[in-house]
């Protein structure tokens, strides 16, 4: 969708959906920004609209020092988007938890309803059932709307053909703009594409999150492990770390199996080839 199309699609809304976009222009707007299409895709339509907003993202960290975001989009986050929408007058705050993810994983458990647990390391996130999700991006994100000083509205990003998203989200008393004026989630590729705000992760991945992520694709796990050795590092000190509830990196494999399986070139892919020399070349500028 560029703008001459938004601009028709809006022509073409019943009265009700208008009524209430021309709403958000008088109050305090918040949007979640993760940095993936379907959020940026939202900030541009409500630039578009002259609706005021701010952004809130929380950012994982792994320790410290070292970002959970993937590399490529955290540099595409601070250096790319956040100044754009800075030009465009947008307050983009950032948030963490209280524990970064290379705390929660190492920590002994201290409580449990299964005793055996006690006292172990917690190990890898379980896919489905990630706790750094709920303690690094949710609790901090309640935290920072609870500060709040007055009546605000949260945006999400969420497009009109998530129907079950939707659902949630209007249980939540969340508006999604992208529902109010009907955009698919497909053409959030083109809205974000138009502003030159499209992460870099969208060439290798269809899906954003932690580089430590265990939901990730295989070819993901290639490209860390050859092109971010030092956090490939990072995760193999997980997988030697003794008495751990979790072994298993996903549901099926050890980080031994998966590059054991990444030496073998069975997933060998071309963009791992032109990222590495496009990263090459970032470096020499």
């Amino acid at each position: 969708m560029t703008y001459n199309d938004f601009k028709h699609t809006l022509l073409t809304l019943p009265t009700d959906r208008l009524d209430k976009i021309n709403a958000l222009k008088s109050g305090l707007n918040i949007v979640g920004l993760s940095g993936g299409k379907d959020s940026l895709a939202t900030c541009i339509l409500l630039h578009w609209l002259d609706i005021p907003f701010k952004t809130i993202t929380a950012e994982v960290w792994w320790k410290d020092d070292i970002t959970g975001e993937n590399p490529y989009h955290y540099e595409f986050m601070h250096g790319i988007a956040v100044p754009k929408l800075n030009t465009w007058g947008v307050t983009c705050d950032f948030v963490r938890g209280k524990i970064t993810a290379y705390e929660y994983i190492t920590t002994p458990i201290k409580y449990s309803k299964y005793p055996e647990r006690i006292g172990k390391a917690r190990g890898f996130p379980l896919c489905g059932k990630c706790g750094i999700q709920r303690d690094c991006k949710l609790k901090p994100c309640e935290k920072y709307y609870k500060q709040q000083t007055e009546n605000y509205n949260v945006i999400t990003g969420i497009a009109a053909d998530e129907k079950d998203r939707l659902l949630t989200n209007s249980a939540n008393n969340r508006i999604s703009i992208l529902e109010l004026i009907a955009v698919p989630e497909y053409e959030t590729y083109g809205i974000c594409t138009g502003e030159t705000l499209l992460s870099p992760t969208y060439t290798f991945s269809n899906r954003g999150g932690c580089w430590f992520c265990p939901n990730q694709k295989i070819y993901e796990l290639e490209l860390l492990y050859r092109v971010f050795p030092n956090l490939w590092g990072e995760l193999m000190e997980i997988q030697r770390l003794p008495n751990k509830v979790q072994e298993k990196f996903n549901r099926t494999q050890t980080l031994y199996d998966i590059e054991e399986q990444i030496k073998h070139g069975v997933q060998q892919k071309w963009f791992i080839g032109e990222m590495m020399k496009g990263n090459n070349n970032d470096r020499s500028n």
